[in-house]
């Protein structure tokens, strides 16, 4: 934790990254000190995700533009979870073409693996994440899109909510603190963009659009 001036405090990028990837942790039950370590670390998961969700909104406040090609961003976030991929036996396909957009390069890369580590998790062994880009108008969308349960219909409006975590879960997957998407959607609105979850008949389709001009 990084003090900023008197009383503010915030995270890393790094950090605000580790704690959107938080897993809670499953231990073997050994009686009643087992019991007390469970809700020792969860207290404390919890905690660290509290303070990660006010750092994000916080620092989305600040933001530092670079010029990036979209299609070789998407590659870059790929390349940085080659293993993931590779352990789950997934194909991640990066399509389309987009002009170069100025934006905050760190905030847009820390959006875009947090919705493909999700996509990793949640999809099938072998199956297909597709991770596309192109201009619409003035605005670039950046779509990622997976194979897996989805998102039940009552649910999609409150996925973007912080602490929130759909019923849908893979079998055998541990729980996180479901607050990698409400990250993604408040840089998404830093940047005067958005976050939606679009209608699928398979799988989770997440589609960020951000502005062309500033």
């Amino acid at each position: 934790l990084c003090l900023a001036g008197r009383g503010n405090a915030r995270l890393s990028l790094a950090v605000i990254s580790e704690a959107a990837g938080l897993q809670y942790r499953r231990r073997a039950d050994f009686g009643i000190r087992g019991q007390v370590d469970d809700a020792v670390m969860l207290v404390a998961d919890f905690q660290l995700a509290f303070r990660a969700q006010h750092a994000a909104a916080f620092d989305a406040r600040r933001l530092s533009y670079g010029r990036i090609e979209p299609v070789a961003l998407l590659r870059s976030v790929v390349e940085e979870q080659a293993l993931q991929i590779q352990q789950r036996r997934l194909e991640v396909s990066v399509e389309g073409h987009a002009d170069a957009i100025e934006v905050d390069i760190q905030k847009v890369s820390l959006m875009l693996s947090n919705l493909l580590a999700n996509a990793i998790a949640f999809s099938p062994e072998g199956s297909l994440i597709r991770l596309i880009a192109n201009r619409k108008g003035k605005r670039l969308r950046l779509d990622c899109i997976d194979e897996g349960p989805g998102v039940e219909p009552e649910e999609a409006e409150r996925i973007f909510d912080p602490f929130f975590r759909g019923s849908l879960q893979p079998e055998g997957r541990e729980n996180g603190t479901g607050i990698g998407l409400s990250i993604v959607r408040e840089y998404a609105h830093a940047h005067g963009g958005s976050v939606v979850l679009v209608p699928a008949s398979l799988g989770c389709h997440f589609r960020i659009e951000l502005p062309y001009e500033r």
